[in-house]
């Protein structure tokens, strides 16, 4: 229920900061740097794109980002290069460290 209204609430913002209408589904990228079967942050990767795909959004996870994606999300702030792609987002789980907080800060 969480997760269907933070769709709903992206889409609505997307569409309201964005000039360019979409066309069709809403595409996103889960961006996950390592094994989606190795451990938590891949469950996270699996368990999003199969909520994604129930909400009608077409989502799938790869490595890379897809610049061609309306959203690319990325699975851990840690991997991510800070290169904008399209629409990038990270997920953050903790802050624990300084190197850390300059990090996501850049």
């Amino acid at each position: 229920m969480l997760l269907q209204r933070a769709i709903k609430k992206v889409k609505r913002t997307i569409a309201r900061e964005y000039t360019m209408p979409f066309q069709g589904t809403l595409r996103v990228r889960i961006v996950c740097y390592e094994d989606v079967n190795a451990w938590i942050l891949g469950k996270f990767a699996r368990k999003l794109c199969e909520n994604l795909l129930t909400l009608g959004v077409h989502a799938d996870i790869a490595s890379k980002p897809d610049p061609t994606a309306d959203i690319n999300h990325h699975i851990a702030y840690a991997g991510y290069d800070g290169k904008k792609c399209s629409c990038d987002t990270v997920m953050i789980t903790h802050v624990d460290t300084v190197s850390k907080r300059e990090q996501i800060r850049q």
